[in-house]
């Protein structure tokens, strides 16, 4: 009888542990932006990472001109922001954002820079002139 209570506790715990290790998997499902430019005046652009337990791993990139300045984690541990400094020198490119837990890559992003356009700085925005009013009369002809 003991023998068999023994088995039984080894059964609930093997099953504790791997139902505690799969809350623990980690998956990437996205990114926010999926890209950006290369040569933008604005060198700083922050990533929003999203993916089952993600906040559990540590982020790293190794591009030159790339540099992740600051991981952000917060409540909920489905997203992680990545803050980083892309240098006015940075090649375009795929920049490889390896996610790791311990010494294991658990998920890996291709984050694409691209080249921007040299003509870029000469595009208008949304202005005034981009605007048609639609003009209502505010008395009948008959004044009422």
């Amino acid at each position: 009888m003991k023998h068999f209570s023994n088995r039984k506790l080894l059964l609930i715990f093997t099953v504790f542990l791997s139902a505690n290790l799969f809350a623990q998997d980690i998956q990437l499902t996205r990114i926010d932006p999926p890209s950006w430019w290369v040569g933008m005046k604005n060198k700083e652009v922050q990533l929003m990472v999203y993916g089952k337990n993600i906040s559990n791993s540590k982020p790293s990139i190794s591009y030159p001109g790339v540099l992740l300045k600051e991981t952000i984690q917060v409540e909920n541990p489905n997203y992680l922001f990545l803050n980083l400094e892309i240098a006015e020198n940075a090649m375009s490119g795929t920049v490889s954002i390896q996610f790791n837990k311990g010494k294991k890559t658990v998920a890996t992003y291709d984050f694409v820079l691209n080249e921007r356009k040299k003509d870029a700085k000469l595009f208008q925005g949304f202005d005034n002139s981009d605007v048609i009013y639609l003009l209502m009369p505010d008395r009948f002809a008959n004044g009422d």
